[in-house]
């Protein structure tokens, strides 16, 4: 997806072979160092990128050469970014993962983004979501904590609909691919906290909740969680109705 020989943030892409170095190393960032006096794209920057450095903590046990199978998401994520636009999305992945900044609060500058008239605050947006997406490869290998923040914000793109068409069908098929993974595995944990994050809109997305229902191990699934993929697959019957149904079943 990266076309250019930068990869996340300034740092060497997986493609030119070059190591990087562990999490949390790179730019200490807090919200305030974002919205401070020299401008959205001015000054800052310069780091690692906190995803990609992610990826690369566990490197001597887990080779970088081994990444999960990944698609292109759709037309316009394989575009290159000047320095400034990697730095800055660098910049707010670093906040999430650092704490200076919520979850909740980047997703909601993602939707400001998008929505802006603003040339780099467009590219901001498409730029930090193809990040994630290029990255997801390499997600077993991030630390436990970090994969939950990770598997919050994707969810929350999910949630809030900052991924259309062929680039929510692929959101959709990473969850389902993670969830698929034994509980308790690296990327089942961020299939789960994907799949929280954007439970309300399951009744949305039918043919995601068969398949997710279909896993073998979807009985270990918290039964709110069932219950709304349930529902996604039923929406006339009402959750309660189906964890009765369900708890029936389960006794006889």
């Amino acid at each position: 997806l990266v076309t250019n020989s930068v990869g996340l943030g300034g740092l060497p892409s997986p493609s030119s072979g070059k190591s990087s170095p562990g999490f949390p190393g790179g730019i200490p960032v807090s919200a305030s160092a974002l919205s401070g006096g020299q401008g959205l794209f001015g000054g800052g920057g310069g780091g690692d990128s906190a995803l990609h450095m992610l990826g690369t903590q566990q490197g001597a046990s887990i080779p970088r050469a081994m990444p999960l199978q990944q698609s292109k998401p759709e037309v316009g994520f394989d575009q290159s970014f000047s320095r400034e636009v990697d730095e800055k999305a660098n910049a707010y992945f670093s906040a999430i993962y650092n704490r200076g900044m919520s979850v909740n609060r980047l997703l909601e500058v993602l939707k400001q983004f998008k929505d802006s008239s603003i040339k780099k605050e467009r590219d901001l947006y498409v730029c930090m979501l193809r990040n994630m997406f290029e990255e997801y490869k390499f997600f077993p290998q991030f630390p436990d904590k970090e994969l939950q923040i990770t598997g919050q914000l994707f969810g929350g793109v999910i949630e809030h609909g900052l991924v259309t068409y062929l680039s929510l069908k692929l959101a959709l098929r990473y969850v389902h691919e993670a969830l698929k993974h034994p509980p308790n595995s690296k990327m089942y944990l961020f299939g789960m906290a994907a799949l929280e994050k954007f439970k309300n809109r399951l009744k949305e997305f039918p043919q995601f909740c068969k398949s997710v229902a279909a896993i073998p191990h979807f009985h270990q699934i918290p039964l709110p969680l069932r219950q709304c993929i349930y529902h996604g697959q039923h929406p006339m019957d009402s959750p309660m109705s189906i964890g009765m149904m369900e708890d029936g079943s389960q006794g006889g």
